[in-house]
């Protein structure tokens, strides 16, 4: 995240690089959170684990999911270029009474990403928020792999305090 918010590289040879340069790590960013999912989920095979299923899925309802798809934004761009196979992948938008496509959009006043008519909220704003929820999911799976469990895989109920 900080590479994507901190200083923008000067460039006098090539004025687009510095933007290039965020949309790289912005889609590094991406495929980061995919595979960070991809991982949660993993462990969720564990009995130990399957109660917090549901919570993940709040997660990638929530976060993933959609993240997910801006890494498929830029996955094959070439293919979605006009005349190309994919063209139709890129839907055109009206704003202000114009129509267009948008193959990217980003606008870091706004800390938004575009690609076709869907966006991402690539703030540090967001990203807090969103680190927050993963570090509290993680902490119910430290707190899950300290019990132990029946051979069914079910947690044993702790002995009755008397």
């Amino acid at each position: 995240m900080e590479r994507i918010w901190g200083p923008v590289i000067k460039s006098s040879d090539d004025p687009l690089l510095p933007y290039e340069i965020k949309l790289i790590d912005i889609h590094f960013y991406f495929v980061a959170l995919r595979n960070l999912y991809r991982y949660l989920n993993k462990i969720m095979s564990d009995p130990v684990y399957s109660h917090l299923k549901a919570d993940l899925e709040i997660l990638n309802d929530k976060w993933f999911r959609h993240y997910s798809k801006g890494r498929e934004a830029f996955e094959h761009i070439d293919q979605k270029f006009p005349g190309e196979k994919h063209e139709d992948k890129i839907v055109e938008i009206e704003e202000k009474g114009a129509r267009r496509k948008v193959h990217y959009g980003l606008s870091m006043k706004n800390g938004v990403f575009t690609h076709s008519d869907k966006s991402w909220d690539i703030s540090k704003k967001s990203f807090a928020v969103f680190k927050d929820s993963v570090a509290q999911f993680i902490q119910k799976i430290v707190g899950s792999s300290n019990k132990k469990l029946n051979t069914d895989g079910s947690a044993i109920a702790p002995p009755p305090v008397s």
